[in-house]
């Protein structure tokens, strides 16, 4: 179910929007909530890993708060460029 929300946009990005819409044949209401839905995944998914990295989140609440399984998410991190939060003690400590 869909709920009415209003933002304010700046006028050139509005009016870049409305002529893409227009040149695309596109319906200007289902293109704006699907473009908001991409920003969101994408952003969404940067503050997770960012929390992941500070050591805020561990690997399976990061997992978990993406809603993937922690192969998706090692994959996710390896995409991104970004390493693993394991210091050299947890890897040395683990091999006991």
């Amino acid at each position: 179910m869909y709920k009415t929300t209003t933002l304010r946009l700046p006028e050139k990005l509005l009016k870049e929007i409305n002529k893409f819409v227009e040149d695309g044949n596109l319906d200007r209401s289902s293109y704006l909530r699907e473009i908001i839905l991409k920003g969101f995944e994408v952003d969404k998914c940067e503050r997770i890993l960012a929390q992941y990295e500070t050591g805020k989140l561990s690997l399976e609440e990061a997992s978990q708060k993406l809603q993937v399984d922690i192969w998706k998410f090692l994959q996710i991190l390896k995409d991104s460029n970004r390493n693993l939060n394991v210091s050299l003690e947890d890897l040395l400590g683990s091999s006991d």
